[in-house]
């Protein structure tokens, strides 16, 4: 069923700190150099939680989680929804820099990333190459899958939010596979642990459902919820479904379901 309109305090509390502001400008050297790419450290000036989130405090100005509506969420986020990078550019910033700026291996402390950390091996790899349709590098997993509703054009398409760097072959293994518990709806003996040769050791699947590792399933939970939250169907773009995270995900209309 669809989230209901009145958020609950657990999802309301998951949605709130899911850290909707990565409106950064990405600057990026060529691609085919080694390494160098920056956020910038001027941000839009109004991202400021308290500023962020001001249309939804009460007057004792607080947020209260138990009367937040769902529309009042969904339309914040959507209005604060201002930069939508190109898939892949030559010309520009795009979803291959935001990645690795953002999921890359910052220890110098500097804003540069030398490598990615991909979201089902739980390892890091080098930024620079990456794939470019052999699967011999890492490549971009949409965590909400494409076939349920995303496409493959639109913002939610390019939404951060729901990007990771990851394995190119785990990737494949986990196909567009709900994530959830091995074994829930199908057969134990169907289960495979790890769920592909190269995933992490706590990853597991089955036919339907896929279980990414331990330390990354809070970041999995609260994208797919910002998903479900941001994309309401109401978008300009007529590609741009209303997406649905359910108990019962294959009833959903247009396939746009996610468990």
């Amino acid at each position: 069923m669809k989230l209901n309109a009145r958020l609950s305090p657990l999802l309301a509390s998951s949605i709130l700190t899911i850290g909707h502001h990565l409106h950064h400008s990405l600057n990026s050297n060529d691609p085919s150099s080694s390494s160098s790419f920056v956020v910038s450290a001027q941000p839009y000036a109004d991202c400021g939680i308290s500023t962020y989130y001001s249309s939804l405090l009460t007057n004792n100005n607080v947020i209260d989680i138990d009367t937040v509506a769902r529309d009042a969420m969904h339309t914040l986020i959507k209005e604060t929804h201002r930069n939508q990078l190109p898939y892949t550019s030559s010309r520009s910033s795009d979803v291959w820099d935001a990645l690795i700026a953002l999921d890359g291996d910052d220890s110098n402390g500097d804003g540069s990333s030398e490598s990615v950390r991909l979201i089902y091996a739980n390892t890091f790899v080098a930024a620079i190459p990456y794939d470019q349709g052999t699967c011999e590098y890492w490549n971009r997993e949409h965590l909400w899958p494409r076939s349920r509703g995303i496409g493959n054009s639109g913002k939610d398409n390019t939404d951060i939010h729901h990007l990771r760097p990851s394995d190119c072959n785990i990737n494949a293994a986990r196909s567009n596979n709900y994530f959830g518990t091995c074994g829930t709806s199908r057969l134990f003996s169907e289960c495979s642990s790890p769920a592909h040769l190269e995933a992490a050791f706590d990853t597991e699947k089955d036919s339907v459902t896929f279980l990414p590792p331990e330390n990354r399933r809070g970041d999995v939970a609260r994208a797919i919820l910002y998903m479900d939250l941001r994309y309401d169907g109401d978008e300009d773009s007529t590609t741009t479904m209303d997406l649905v995270v359910s108990d019962c995900p294959e009833s959903v209309v247009n396939g746009a379901g996610m468990g």
